[in-house]
């Protein structure tokens, strides 16, 4: 698999799982920190919870379902020029639906980066054609930041807020965080 990492680290909410291999069909195995975890669980019955590496068509339809399916995939696949679920995985993996965040072996996630705006600014943000200008500005003010990435949980146009008493940052790469 030319081009693509030879392993990808899968993290949840509490660390790292295991490590995905691109053998056919795809190979999965726990790590040790994750198995002697009291929070440990497989990641589906027919993936035991036990040491040493599973390559089913278990290990395959779990990550599968991380994609999305139909013309988002098709789209991504375009995008990013990989047509395996491996493939897209190891490119668009960071941004992954549920908490599942899957990198190549050697990164870690990372925390988010924010924006801070007003209600004004998520208003122009969030209604296109209105304030051209405004948005531009908003715009301008992010130039340095790290490009919003698309999420492989659907590439619908989305505005994730989060939100504190004055002001209303937007997560502008939000990049291999684990969603909870």
């Amino acid at each position: 698999m030319d081009g693509l990492p030879a392993a990808l680290s899968v993290f949840g909410p509490d660390g790292q799982i295991g490590t995905l291999y691109p053998s056919d069909p795809l190979g999965f195995d726990y790590c040790e920190a994750w198995l002697n975890s009291p929070n440990a669980l497989p990641l589906h019955p027919a993936i035991p919870l036990a040491a040493g590496r599973v390559d089913s068509a278990f290990v395959a339809a779990f990550f599968e379902n991380l994609l999305p399916e139909g013309d988002q995939r098709k789209l991504i696949s375009m995008r990013e020029q990989v047509s395996t679920v491996y493939g897209l995985l190891s490119k668009v993996g960071g941004e992954s639906a549920g908490s599942m965040v899957l990198l190549p072996e050697g990164e870690t996630p990372q925390p988010p980066i924010y924006q801070q705006l007003t209600w004004q600014q998520v208003n122009v943000l969030a209604h296109s054609g209105v304030n051209a200008a405004e948005r531009a500005a908003i715009e301008r003010a992010a130039e340095g930041m790290p490009a919003p990435r698309m999420s492989i949980s659907g590439a619908q146009h989305k505005l994730l807020l989060w939100t504190t008493t004055a002001r209303h940052p937007v997560p502008w790469a939000v990049r291999h965080r684990p969603t909870f």
